[in-house]
């Protein structure tokens, strides 16, 4: 069963900042459970909501929600809240705040709460290293033009937006990954993730757990927000783009160079950078750590549709560096 993968990134927008969030496919959608306890979830386009029993009575009689009956039998304290009923980020942040507050409410399943405390006793040295990492990723063009999370191109074939935001959930990231309007531009594209990845700073995320992707046009607009950004600790990896060019014409346009570790890998029999001179250091990016991939897949510009483990594997590497 399909549901709402746009209602689904606004919520990991919402408990971005909580360490104790994990999502589990249940219901024929997904689950955000909070502190071993589900707090909210999506059925196909609705938010599902769990709730105290003494605050049921009440909420349930909020607009735009309903009792969760899936089985024909009311469930006492799942709610479903309607699409309209968490347009606005502040109706959407409320309700979610229910779910939370609920399940902070429950006591920790002993046997995961022993383990944890087990768990900090051998970890707590490190403790600070292993907090998440963020991972903002920026599709192709080819995903915002058919505005489609599984836009087919006739010679590579489907791009897999889905598969390439799960590959790196299921690597522990936090990951952000929206499709970008149709009309959006590079720079209005660039302009929105330098403000999500200040909003992730301003959190106290550290900067080099914060990692921004981008492929094709997304890798464009991952430079571009890199050189507005001139955050030296965010890293950034870029695919699909001649990184000597783009640097060149960014300190053109900007008046300034990208600023951070950036990893740039493009595909040998990738028409669209076959003339990219390779890497070498620009003077004027004196803020700029650079490593740069080339691989030869065969797979000309489609080698970024997909999540291969030839790019997965480096760019997950190139996050998790010290």
């Amino acid at each position: 069963m399909a549901f709402d993968q746009g209602l689904a990134e606004r919520i990991r927008g919402v408990l971005s900042d909580r360490h104790d969030v994990v999502e589990k496919r249940m219901f024929g959608g997904v689950v955000f459970m909070v502190h071993g306890h589900m707090a909210v979830g999506i059925i196909k386009d609705s938010l599902m909501v769990r709730v105290s029993p003494d605050a049921h009575a009440d909420l349930v009689r909020k607009p735009h929600a309903r009792v969760m009956d899936m089985t024909g039998r009311p469930m006492k304290g799942l709610l479903l809240v309607g699409p309209t009923g968490v347009d606005a980020d502040a109706d959407l942040e409320r309700w979610i705040g229910h779910g939370v507050e609920h399940a902070l409410s429950l006591p920790a399943k002993r046997r995961k709460f022993l383990a944890s405390l087990v768990l900090l006793a051998l970890t707590l040295p490190s403790l600070a290293a292993d907090t998440p990492r963020h991972l903002l990723y920026l599709h192709g063009r080819i995903v915002q033009e058919q505005q489609s999370a599984r836009p087919q191109q006739p010679r590579f074939g489907f791009y897999e937006l889905e598969q390439i935001l799960t590959t790196f959930r299921d690597k522990g990231f936090v990951v952000t990954g929206g499709i970008r309007p149709k009309a959006a531009s590079v720079s209005q594209s660039a302009d929105v993730v330098v403000g999500q990845v200040r909003a992730l700073l301003r959190k106290g995320v550290a900067p080099d757990h914060v990692t921004v992707v981008g492929a094709s046009m997304g890798g464009g607009t991952a430079l571009v927000a890199s050189a507005r950004l001139q955050e030296p600790g965010v890293r950034f990896a870029v695919m699909g783009v001649c990184l000597s060019q783009n640097v060149q014409a960014l300190i053109k346009d900007e008046g300034k160079a990208p600023s951070g570790h950036v990893l740039a890998i493009r595909e040998t029999t990738d028409e669209l950078t076959a003339d990219c001179p390779a890497w070498t250091p620009e003077a004027k990016a004196t803020g700029l750590v650079v490593r740069e991939m080339v691989l030869d897949t065969g797979l000309s510009h489609g080698f970024l549709y997909r999540p291969i483990p030839e790019w997965v594997k480096p760019v997950v590497e190139w996050v998790q560096s010290r």
